[in-house]
């Protein structure tokens, strides 16, 4: 008696580029295969549920909504049975500038210092540690420029980003 084994289930999903660059609106574009028809993709990030991003075999989307300092798993299931395929890590970087700037008023010995930051972290915060002490929160926002008209002289301070 000779029975045709059926092959195994496989597949395979990648991103590329990945980690994702850290541009705002930069993307990666998914690309999956399998050797049945019947799979989907999910997508599952931190301290969420999984979510539906496609079905069908040997395709391919590029996602631009991939946020800095999160992780994601993108997954290739089997549909019926349910049986993981594969799975990718997407990441995208974190990358910001902060600044002091300190100019001249005119006319007077007095100088305008301003803080100006940017990044592509949604959900950035701005601390300052004042003479070594402990560090506060100051600001939160993605981007932003603040006249600092209370830094005192002889007093040392650093911001982080």
């Amino acid at each position: 008696m000779n029975e045709d084994v059926p092959e195994p289930v496989n597949g395979l999903i990648t991103a590329d580029p990945n980690p994702v660059p850290s541009e705002r609106g930069a993307s990666t574009t998914l690309r999956w295969e399998s050797n049945t028809p019947d799979v989907e993709v999910y997508v599952l990030e931190e301290g969420a549920t999984e979510q539906l991003l496609a079905r069908g075999p040997n395709h391919s989307v590029d996602i631009d909504w991939i946020h800095a300092g999160k992780s994601y798993l993108i997954r290739l299931y089997q549909a019926s049975p349910r049986q993981l395929l594969s799975e990718v890590e997407v990441t995208k970087p974190v990358a910001g500038r902060i600044e002091v700037i300190s100019e001249a008023v005119e006319g007077t010995t007095v100088s305008k210092i301003t803080l100006q930051w940017e990044t592509n972290a949604a959900d950035a915060e701005v601390r300052v540690c004042e003479d070594n002490s402990d560090e506060r929160l100051y600001a939160r926002g993605a981007k932003d420029s603040v006249d600092l008209d209370w830094i005192q002289a002889g007093v040392s301070y650093l911001f982080r980003l």
